[in-house]
C-alpha cells in the first residue's frame, strides 16, 4: 500500500467527534465547497472528505483525522429542512438574525465512516489536499481514496 491523496475539512470540537459517530450529518458554512484553482464553485459537488478535528478546543482527539464523509449536495440554509437543521446539531442562537442566517450554506454528509485509528493531520482553513497513508483510512470506504488531479500543489508541512 502506498500514500494517496484525499481532501480535507477541519471541524472544531466537540462537531467533528459527532461527525465521527454520525450524530452530525449536515455542516454549517458560510461558503460554499470549492476546490483552490477551481474558478467555480462547486455548490452541488458529490465528493469524500477527511474530516479533521481542530486542536481547540483541546477536546480528544484534537488535531486528528476521524472520519470520512461523502459530501452531498450543498444548499443556503433556508432551503434546508427542520430536520436537516437539526441534524447540524447548531446552538442554540447560533443565527443573530435573519440577515445572518441567509448568508451560511448547509453541507449535506450522505456517508459517514468513522476511522479505526485516528491520525494526526495539522488543519487548515478551507478545503484542501492532503496526502495520506493508505492504511491510515482503514475503516473508511474504499472509493473516499482520491488522487490529486493533475497540477494541484503538494500540501506544505
Amino acid at each position: 500500500m502506498g500514500r494517496i491523496w484525499i481532501r480535507c475539512l477541519s471541524v472544531r470540537q466537540p462537531y467533528a467527534n459527532l461527525i465521527a459517530q454520525g450524530r452530525k450529518t449536515v455542516e454549517v458554512r458560510t461558503w460554499e465547497p470549492y476546490w483552490p484553482k477551481d474558478p467555480e464553485p462547486m455548490m452541488n459537488y458529490d465528493g469524500d472528505v477527511l474530516i479533521v478535528s481542530s486542536r481547540k478546543p483541546a477536546i480528544a482527539p484534537a488535531g486528528y483525522a476521524v472520519a470520512t464523509v461523502e459530501l452531498g449536495l450543498t444548499d443556503p440554509i433556508r432551503r434546508l429542512s427542520n430536520g436537516e437543521l437539526e441534524a447540524a446539531c447548531l446552538p442554540d442562537g447560533y443565527f443573530k438574525s435573519d440577515l445572518h442566517r441567509a448568508k451560511h450554506f448547509g453541507w449535506r454528509f450522505k456517508r459517514v465512516v468513522r476511522l479505526f485509528e485516528p491520525f494526526p493531520v495539522r488543519g487548515r482553513l478551507g478545503l484542501w489536499w492532503e496526502e495520506v497513508e493508505e492504511t491510515a483510512l482503514r475503516g473508511a470506504f474504499a472509493d473516499a481514496w482520491r488522487r490529486a488531479p493533475t497540477g494541484m500543489e503538494e500540501p506544505k508541512p
